[in-house]
Parts: structure tokens; sequence; C-alpha cells
């Protein structure tokens, strides 16, 4: 069964929008899938137009001012599978937002201030991580191996 359009998802995306962020509707159920607020300096005054968008799979906020409190709302999006927080100033308190999200399996925080105590929390969490993007974090390549060892994600890491 479609579920009627809900206007207040249509007034989330449109605010994102206006902050220079691309939100994708599936068209026919009008659900959110992907946001990419990436290279939107400031997301601050909309971080909690987030809380609003259901079934967001897709989250990317790449090179954002987005912080470690602000993924508390991340981590009120059930379905999300992807999500991207590269060049981002996430420290290891963000990490304890995201780690028991269900379905998120790819992960990339390359170029962010997270060290292998965030690694070892998000290893401890639920979600099934497959995919880990860390390269210019602040993880050691002990604490990355590690991190690998224990989940059996891909990790893509050049510093090494």
């Amino acid at each position: 069964m479609v579920e009627p359009f809900d206007k207040s998802i249509y007034a989330a995306a449109q605010r994102l929008r206006q902050l220079g962020g691309v939100v994708t509707l599936w068209s026919f159920v009008e659900q959110p899938l992907t946001v990419n607020l990436s290279g939107v300096k400031s997301v601050k005054d909309v971080i909690d137009s987030l809380g609003l968008l259901p079934n967001v799979e897709n989250l990317d906020l790449t090179g954002t001012d987005v912080g470690d409190d602000d993924l508390a709302i991340v981590a009120q999006q059930p379905t999300l599978m992807r999500l991207y927080l590269a060049s981002t100033r996430i420290t290891d308190a963000a990490i304890a937002h995201i780690a028991d999200l269900p379905k998120l399996f790819v992960l990339d925080i390359r170029d962010t201030l997270v060290s292998g105590v965030g690694l070892r929390r998000l290893a401890e969490g639920s979600c099934p991580i497959g995919w880990l993007g860390i390269q210019g974090a602040r993880a050691s390549g002990a604490h990355i191996m590690q991190f690998e060892k224990n989940t059996g994600a891909w990790i893509t890491n050049f510093d090494d």
C-alpha cells in the first residue's frame, strides 16, 4: 500500500535543497532515499530536518560542519545503509551514536579525528559494517587491522 504524500517530508527536503543539498525522492512513494549535503559548509541549521525524512538509505555529509552531537539525529535513521562523514570534525564520541544502526554497511570516516577507541566502539556495536574508509583518521595500523579481523569489513586505508 502506498502511503499518502506527507507534506512535512516535502518541506524538510525543500529546506535541505535550499542550502544546496540534493535530496532524491523515490517518486511513487515520495520518500527520500538519498540525501547529499557534501560541500554544504553549514548543516547546523538543517540537521534537525533529517529527523523528518523517513527511509534515508544514503547520507553524505562529506566536508560539512557536522559534529559529534549531530549524529544523534542521524542515528534516528534505522534504514541508513551508507554514511559518508569524510573531512568532518567528528571524533570517537560520534561513533557511539551510529554504532548500532541496524543496516549501516558503508561508513566513510576518512580525514576525521576518529581513533582506535572509536573503531573499537564501532566493532562492538551491532551495525553490519562491510566497508570502512579510514585514510587520514587517527586510528593506528594495529587498530585498523584489529577492526578488520573482528568485523571482516573491507578497509580502505592508503596511509599504511
